[in-house]
């Protein structure tokens, strides 16, 4: 199992909802500690300007009589890029945790796989740095993973941000009475 040192990170207070990441609502009570996120941006509804344009273009051109490659290509980019922009717009993360279990699902639309650990397994949770290495750029991710009793790992969520995922970090190990240590490769 890693090798786990003692951590000197300050974590915000599970009370504290006056400095909450854009996007991020908290809410708890006695038996279950409930994290929802949400994506924002213009981009996003750019994208899905982009996605509408490029099928109507498609159908358009498919009515009257356009080449059927391009037509083809037009409606299938638009709705994928429609579909993912409305995924993202309309989607919400939810962490529920327990004292039992922590599941985690992107909702309501389907996109990505649910996950569910028993809370008796979570050894520690951190947020680390994805690198992803494009032809044009380095791009950075986060994730917010846990570190289990038999020595794996599991992700519990990708890329809302550094900022997000460690106000999750610090939330649900605060709920399940998790000391924070530092782990290798957490930032």
């Amino acid at each position: 199992m890693m090798a786990l040192m003692q951590s000197d990170h300050s974590h915000t207070p599970a009370t504290s909802t006056a400095s909450l990441p854009v996007g991020l609502q908290v809410e708890r009570d006695a038996h279950a500690l409930c994290i929802h996120y949400s994506h924002y941006g213009l981009v996003l509804w750019l994208a899905l300007a982009t996605g509408i344009l490029l099928l109507a273009t498609g159908f358009g051109l498919m009515f009257t009589g356009g080449v059927k490659l391009v037509y083809m290509s037009s409606l299938a980019m638009g709705l994928v890029l429609s579909y993912c922009s409305l995924v993202v717009i309309i989607n919400k993360w939810v962490i529920l945790a327990t004292r039992d279990r922590v599941s985690v699902s992107y909702r309501p639309l389907p996109f990505e796989k649910d996950v569910t650990i028993s809370a008796h397994d979570i050894v520690q949770l951190y947020t680390c740095r994805t690198p992803t290495i494009s032809k044009y750029q380095d791009i950075q991710s986060f994730s917010l993973r846990v570190i289990l009793k038999s020595g794996g790992s599991i992700t519990l969520m990708s890329d809302p941000g550094y900022e997000t995922l460690h106000h999750m970090e610090c939330q649900i190990e605060d709920w399940l009475g998790i000391q924070d240590v530092d782990v290798p490769g957490e930032i």
